[in-house]
């Protein structure tokens, strides 16, 4: 993935505050977005629920 200098930079500076890593807050932030339109993603994706649900 390509990704413009200030999304990066943005999203380092996000991870510092939240004293966590870059792929720590893409992942928060992918997993809001999953979570809002869960049931359009399980009907297009197989094991998507499923996926999500882990390890719960």
């Amino acid at each position: 993935m390509r990704l413009p200098r200030h999304h990066i930079d943005m999203l380092e500076y996000r991870a510092e505050q939240q004293e966590t890593t870059v792929s720590g807050v893409l992942a928060r932030e992918l997993d809001g977005k999953a979570s809002a339109h869960i049931e359009e993603l399980s009907a297009a994706l197989p094991g998507f629920a499923e996926a999500m649900a882990w390890p719960g």
